[in-house]
């Protein structure tokens, strides 16, 4: 790896290049998958949150079979201030997160708040929430919320920032608590556009049939900015010494073997769009297939391909 290439990665902490990467983080705001011991209110541990045994949680568990505590946490939305602590309890599979159980006339809901959160808002049992202290507690749990869908998104694959609005504003609309849950992401550096285009580069180009073009494309189309997807194409084509002419003359022989023998005009057209469409510049298509033709006895070498005054392919020429 080159110094240059180190650095970009140091920015935002190495992600690693293998698709499915776990990311371990062990902080409260991004918890790790580890398995913790479940607290209940009751005696309290050295930390000073309430301590049980796993057996309470089972206990617990059915006593209330409609969830981890038997109670909804979509039902917090329709309590209405003021709103009592019943319970804390850490959360059995996942580190740093704890859920609380609130009460209000209307009833009873459940919330999921990390670390800092009880921290912040002094939860403990009896505490007694007001109408402003409730709104803020309700939407620090949506962050919450959207934070972990984030990281399960992570857990299973590189994801640049853009992919991970777009997946988590499928469970949450609000696009301000959306925004907060990723830039405690990226705080953390498991958010970095410049690390995830690195990898994605290198993971693409060490392939000798794909080109800068196609590259380029798939980034920008994940919301990478224009100088960070250059930037890493840049540094992995000199790392991989990638050449789209030398892949793109790959490609395009493999590709006319499968054409046949077709009339020389369709066989341009058709062996011209499919290299295009797969990133290949027509500076670059362009003399590969006149090189072709002549090879074929169907054109010569000075044959011109046509294309338009943007240097795109012509209308019609998408045919397979």
């Amino acid at each position: 790896m080159t110094a240059d290439r180190a650095r970009r990665h140091n920015r935002g902490g190495a992600e690693s290049e293998r698709r499915g990467a776990r990311y371990p983080v062990t902080s409260d705001v991004a918890p790790s998958a580890l398995p913790g011991p479940i607290r209940s209110p009751g005696a309290r541990g050295a930390s000073g949150v309430p301590a049980a045994g796993r057996g309470g949680a089972r206990r617990e568990a059915a006593r209330h079979p409609g969830g981890a505590a038997g109670i909804r946490a979509d039902t917090a939305a329709q309590l209405e201030a003021p709103v009592t602590v019943r319970g804390l309890a850490e959360h059995p599979r996942i580190a740093g997160r704890y859920r609380v159980r609130v009460s209000a006339a209307a009833g009873e809901a459940e919330l999921l708040l990390g670390a800092s959160g009880v921290g912040d808002f002094a939860v403990r049992a009896g505490r007694v929430f007001d109408d402003e202290q409730w709104r803020r507690v309700q939407r620090e749990a949506r962050i919450v919320a959207a934070q972990d869908a984030a990281l399960r998104s992570l857990a299973s694959g590189r994801r640049s920032e853009r992919d991970l609005v777009q997946r988590v504003r499928r469970r949450e609309r609000d696009a301000g608590v959306v925004a907060d849950a990723i830039e405690r992401l990226r705080v953390l550096g498991l958010v970095d556009d410049a690390a995830f285009a690195d990898a994605e580069a290198a993971a693409k180009l060490r392939r000798g049939t794909v080109s800068t073009g196609q590259v380029r494309r798939d980034l920008r189309r994940r919301g990478v900015a224009a100088e960070l997807a250059d930037g890493a194409i840049a540094v992995a084509s000199e790392e991989f010494e990638v050449d789209d002419a030398a892949r793109c003359r790959e490609a395009a022989t493999k590709r006319a073997r499968q054409l046949g023998a077709l009339a020389p005009d369709v066989f341009r057209r058709r062996l011209g769009a499919w290299l295009m469409r797969r990133g290949f510049a027509p500076g670059v298509v362009a003399p590969v297939v006149r090189q072709l033709l002549a090879e074929r006895g169907t054109g010569a070498p000075d044959d011109t391909i046509a294309t338009d005054d943007d240097g795109e392919w012509p209308v019609g020429a998408a045919d397979d």
